[in-house]
């Protein structure tokens, strides 16, 4: 009995573990995984889900106001969590389309669809050539209802709240090898009462910049 207890504990642990394997969100290059100091990075976002080779939902799409509320907060926000020298998002800069191709990184037991750019030529931005580049991909914010469970005297009750999510793939491109170095997917969310505000807005993109750089090459400030 106490044989067949040890087995089917076992199978359940592994069980978990598999489940948890499955759930892998992020990916970090070993050689990487020690903070690089005096590096830079140019933040650039590309918009698959206007391709039609992407079969993204129109709900899955980043409108044009919140292209220009991301592109005014996002790289601020991320060069104030990093030491690395941050570069953009600039609306102005703009990349050749036919330069990337659709390809398939290993993300746990699954894969992650991505843009990459070929390997013929070292991204620039104006003058200057980043040591990497953060690509950011079918970013894009969602409102979601959310039902809270509150106890009042002794008994249950439900209420509905909303959360403004964020949702997208990354991926940190190493300039120099031309190879990426770190990919992952991001899924977060911050509640609101009655109207997501601007406030918001920075506070959830906060929580995305400092996952992406506790997850990257870049030293935290």
């Amino acid at each position: 009995m106490a044989k067949k207890i040890a087995v089917g504990l076992l199978s359940y642990i592994l069980v978990v573990i598999a489940g948890c394997v499955n759930l892998k969100t992020k990916h970090l290059d070993p050689e990487y995984r020690e903070p690089v100091s005096s590096t830079s990075v140019l933040i650039v976002p590309l918009y698959p889900q206007n391709d039609e080779s992407s079969d993204r939902g129109s709900d899955e799409m980043m409108g044009p106001e919140e292209r220009k509320e991301f592109n005014s907060i996002f790289g601020r926000l991320f060069s104030k969590y990093t030491l690395t020298e941050t570069y953009g998002i600039d609306p102005d800069y703009t990349v050749r389309k036919d330069a990337y191709t659709w390809q398939f990184l290993k993300l746990g037991n699954s894969t992650l669809q991505v843009l990459l750019p070929d390997t013929t030529h070292i991204l620039s931005y104006k003058d200057t050539k980043p040591d990497f580049v953060l690509f950011l991909q079918n970013h894009h914010f969602n409102i979601d209802q959310r039902t809270e469970s509150l106890s009042t005297s002794g008994s249950f009750n439900a209420r509905q709240g909303y959360a403004l999510a964020f949702r997208g793939n990354y991926v940190i491109w190493d300039n120099r090898s031309q190879d990426p170095i770190g990919w992952g997917t991001i899924d977060q969310s911050v509640r609101f009462t009655s109207e997501a505000t601007t406030e918001n807005y920075i506070t959830l993109l906060e929580i995305v910049a400092k996952e992406i750089i506790d997850n990257s090459p870049f030293p935290a400030r």
